[in-house]
Parts: structure tokens; C-alpha cells; sequence
């Protein structure tokens, strides 16, 4: 609503798309942000949370081949210590160690 006369005034949500600045746009780029920027918010939500998600495997994934020996939950320590803080991944050790006693 705007001015209290009922009016409601709608901006469409510009998407912003960060390309890698050392490489040219190819037609590629161009069909991908059009059909990002046509997509439905639920759809560039569906899309943000699947990239997240890769992003997150991936860097689990490097933790892995750099630590071949380690159990799965160092593992997944190691990854909330890089990305959440030490504080809260020896938090989650503490709380882990409680559950085993």
C-alpha cells in the first residue's frame, strides 16, 4: 500500500547474476540469466538452495581428500570449523562427547 489509497505499488525483484569478472559473457551467460530472471521466486529459491548444496558437498568432498584417514565426523567437524567458527565446532565436539559417555 502506498499513501494509504489502496494502492499497492509492486517492483519485480531485479536478480543479480555475478559472472567471474576474468572471462568474457558468452550466449550461454545470456540464456542462463534470462531464464533466472523469468523464473518465479520459488523456482530462483529452488535453484539457490541446489547450489548451496553443491557448494557444501564440494567442500566437504575436499576435506575428505585432504584427510583420507579421518572418520566421516571429523570430517563434518572440520567443515563446520572452516565455515561456522571454531567456537561453535567445539561446541558441537563437546556435545557429541557428552552423548557417547
Amino acid at each position: 500500500m502506498h499513501g494509504g489509497r489502496g494502492i499497492e505499488l509492486r517492483r519485480r525483484a531485479r536478480v543479480a547474476i555475478a559472472l567471474p569478472p576474468d572471462r568474457p559473457r558468452t550466449e550461454a551467460d545470456a540464456v542462463q540469466i534470462r531464464l533466472l530472471r523469468a523464473a518465479g521466486p520459488s523456482t530462483r529459491l529452488a535453484v539457490a538452495l541446489s547450489l548451496s548444496a553443491a557448494v557444501r558437498d564440494l567442500a566437504v568432498r575436499a576435506i575428505r581428500e585432504r584427510h583420507p584417514d579421518w572418520p566421516e565426523q571429523e570430517v563434518l567437524l572440520q567443515f563446520a570449523e572452516i565455515h561456522y567458527g571454531p567456537e561453535l565446532a567445539r561446541k558441537i565436539r563437546d556435545y557429541l562427547e557428552s552423548q557417547q559417555t
